[in-house]
Order: structure tokens, then C-alpha cells, then sequence
């Protein structure tokens, strides 16, 4: 609400929002930042950090700014990014948030929501720019008083509603929101679990779990994530439709997710679609467990690949080139989608990344976007079954190659380099 005060716009001429999160990549931080202000940002790729910061200091001095960091977990991170907003003696202004009280020992401390707070969260999070129909109200208020002032609670309640739930939908909540709600002692997983539960249809569920295959704190390009979803094949089909309506049903379903606070949107293009958007710390963790119980998706945190692991989708992300390098080679049937996303390109030697044809031969999914390649190996274009395919690549060798009649990927529905 402050950042977009109409006031604080007048006021402060230069505004930005700095997401930072558990995982802190300080160079694309401020990488992120240096792209406000220019649109060529190759020059900076190859500086220092702290060049970096010294840039955007340039860029800050003359006027008067305003930046919210939004999210800080370690004072550690803080003094890291601190030292590229510059006391200019212009009435500049940093926002620090946290959920972390000695990260921030003398800020503002946020209590519970007032009854009254909670329901004026509640109504606008369910009708956005409508009033409540005076005929939902007192039901609406009983619900907000039972989540005890706990904004999640009420987000996530929200998200379950919507304006056009009948009273019975809203009587039903309101006489048991949640199984427990206790200030103390409060089961994130029990209310996200709440709204998930009430994703219909049920591939809706499989896509919103899908997201904890991005990193924590990811930005996420919606045009990637629609096409994932179609290749992944979470988006079916209905009453004998073609296939250029699967595009418009994953829209709806990543606009579903937005509309139920499950997803936040960070970027939108001009005409309002959604650019790119991120998943909240909580929920990303609730995403990775029930994706894991469902066997969706498994996620390595080293080289080693277990022999009596039959994950249909991997995700590497942290420990790509150790996986890579790995002498003991992992090989695997059951694997149809290989994921790994970075916040910066690794170059990576062509040979190490014919590992991965060779190990999965039954690839449909393989992005490995972040991973960048002067060549591709031979073995890239005999997957046979490849749909999706994200690489990384300095020549345009890869275009003549699958033309040729070597090429077997002739499937192929999505192809980025």
C-alpha cells in the first residue's frame, strides 16, 4: 500500500521493488536493479559485485529514491545489499521487510490483525474492488474473527471464496474454517492444504505443485511455465477441443492461481496479461513435500542418484555441474522431464552435457536454460520422444541440424535457445 501511495509516487521520483528471499543471488539483485534504469545490462555482466553496487549508487545519487527490500532473512544479506543505496541527503528512503525479528531489532513491529482488520483483508481479497453483499457480511465477519488475526489465514480463506460462492459456501466456512487455529502454534501446511484441496479440476493441482520445480524465490516467466505445463501434459483437453486451446486453458488456470493468492504476480506486459510471476517462500515448501508424496517430481541435492528412485521428473538445480561431472553416470528409463534453472548462465563443456541423453533416453521434458553451450551433442537430437526443449547455445548450428533427416526429435512442440 505504500509503495503504490499515490502520494509516494509524487514524491519520490525513483521507486523500485527489490525481492530478495531466503536464497540470495546479491549479483542478479542487482543486476535486476542496473535493468531500471538501462536497457543494456550485457556491459555489467562480467563486474564485480561491488562495481555493481557502485553503479547503482550512480544511478541513485541525483535524486530523490524510494526502495522497498522486501523479505530479508540474515542481517548478513542485509549489509550485503545495503551498501548500494547511498545516503544522498535527499530525504531517500529504504523499506526493509522481514519476518525475522533481529534482522530489523528496532523496526515496525506488525501485530494481529483487529477483527475489523481482518475482515476489511478478507472482502477485498475476495472482491477485489466490490463491497461484500450486505447479505454475506455477518457471515463473512465470523469467518474473519476465526482466523484470529492471522493474515495467511485470511489469505488463504480468500482464496477458498470467491464473490460468486453461494451463503451456503460461506455458512459451511464460517462454521469450521480450519481444523485449529491457534496464534501460537499455526500449520502453515493446513491452510495452504485448505485452498489446494479446492482446485478443480484436479490438473490444476498437479500445476500448482509443479512450481516448486523452480528454485526458491524464482522469477518465473509465465510464457515458460504454460509451456511446461502443456509439455508436461497437466493440461488436457476437454469435450473434443483441438490443440490451440490447450494455451488458452493453461492461461486460466495460471490466472486461477493468482486469483486464489496461491501465486503473485511481479510483472505485467502492457495489455495487463501476466508476465512473470513468483511463488511465496511457504508455499514453495508445501509444494516440494506434497510434490514428493505424489512422486510428481524429485529434486537432487547432489550427484548421487539413488538406483531404486523411479522419479518421472528431476529436478537439478544447485548441484548441476557436480551432477554433470559425476563419474558414476546415473541411467534411468522412468525419467521423462530433466529441469534445472539458475539465477545466472554456467558454461558448461559439450561433452558434459551429452550425460544426460544418455542417461534418460525417454526424455519428453528437458530445460536446461541456464546452461549455456558452444555446441550440442549428437546425442541431443536421437530423444526420440523430446517435446520440450530449453538449451543454451552461441551458434545457429542447432537450426540446421533439425532440419536434416539425422534429426529424430521431429516431435519437438517447444524449442528455446
Amino acid at each position: 500500500m505504500i509503495f503504490k501511495d499515490r502520494e509516494v509516487r509524487y514524491e519520490f521520483f525513483t521507486r523500485l521493488w527489490v525481492y530478495v528471499s531466503k536464497t540470495v543471488n546479491r549479483r542478479q539483485i542487482f543486476l535486476d536493479i542496473l535493468s531500471n534504469f538501462t536497457n543494456n545490462t550485457q556491459e555489467f555482466k562480467g563486474m564485480l559485485e561491488e562495481k555493481l553496487a557502485d553503479k547503482i549508487k550512480e544511478y541513485l545519487e541525483g535524486g530523490k529514491y524510494f526502495i522497498v527490500v522486501d523479505d530479508v532473512w540474515t542481517e548478513d544479506d542485509w549489509k550485503s545489499l545495503q551498501i548500494a543505496f547511498p545516503n544522498n541527503k535527499k530525504g531517500s528512503r529504504v523499506l526493509l521487510t522481514t519476518r525475522l525479528h533481529n534482522v530489523a531489532s528496532h523496526g515496525h513491529q506488525l501485530k494481529f490483525l483487529s477483527s475489523g482488520g481482518s475482515w476489511e483483508l478478507l472482502e477485498k481479497k475476495v472482491f477485489r474492488q466490490e463491497r461484500c453483499p450486505p447479505s454475506l457480511e455477518d457471515t463473512g465477519k465470523s469467518i474473519a474473527r476465526k482466523c484470529n488475526g492471522l493474515p495467511l489465514a485470511v489469505v488463504v480463506i480468500a482464496g477458498v471464496l470467491n464473490k460468486d460462492s453461494t451463503a451456503k459456501e460461506w455458512k459451511r466456512i464460517a462454521e469450521d474454517p480450519f481444523p485449529i487455529i491457534n496464534k501460537e502454534h499455526q500449520s502453515y501446511n493446513k491452510l495452504v492444504r485448505l485452498s489446494y484441496d479446492h482446485l478443480q479440476p484436479y490438473d490444476l493441482q498437479d500445476c500448482f505443485l509443479y512450481l516448486a520445480d523452480f528454485p526458491t524465490g524464482h522469477e518465473i516467466a509465465a510464457w515458460k511455465l504454460i509451456r511446461l505445463w502443456i509439455s508436461e501434459g497437466f493440461i488436457t483437453l476437454i469435450d473434443g477441443g483441438n490443440s490451440s486451446e490447450l494455451e488458452v486453458t493453461a492461461e486460466k488456470y495460471l490466472k486461477e492461481l493468482v486469483d486464489r493468492n496461491l501465486l503473485m504476480v511481479l510483472k505485467r506486459r502492457t495489455d495487463g496479461q501476466i508476465k512473470t510471476c513468483r511463488i511465496h517462500d511457504t508455499l514453495h515448501e508445501f509444494c516440494k513435500t506434497e510434490a514428493a508424496n505424489k512422486n510428481l517430481f524429485h529434486e537432487m541435492n547432489g550427484a548421487r542418484f539413488e538406483l531404486n528412485e523411479t522419479p518421472r521428473r528431476l529436478c537439478v538445480h544447485s548441484s548441476i555441474i557436480e551432477f554433470l561431472r559425476s563419474e558414476t553416470k546415473p541411467f534411468s528409463e522412468h525419467v521423462h522431464s530433466f529441469l534445472s534453472s539458475c539465477s545466472n548462465e554456467i558454461e558448461i563443456p559439450t561433452e558434459h552435457l551429452a550425460v544426460i541423453p544418455k542417461s534418460f533416453p525417454l526424455l519428453r521434458v528437458m530445460d536446461v536454460e541456464s546452461l549455456k553451450f558452444k555446441l550440442l551433442p549428437r546425442q541431443l537430437y536421437e530423444l526420440s520422444h523430446l517435446r520440450y526443449l530449453a538449451v543454451s547455445t552461441e551458434t545457429f548450428a542447432m537450426r540446421v541440424t533439425l532440419s536434416s533427416n539425422s534429426c529424430d526429435i521431429w516431435g519437438l512442440e517447444g524449442l528455446i535457445y
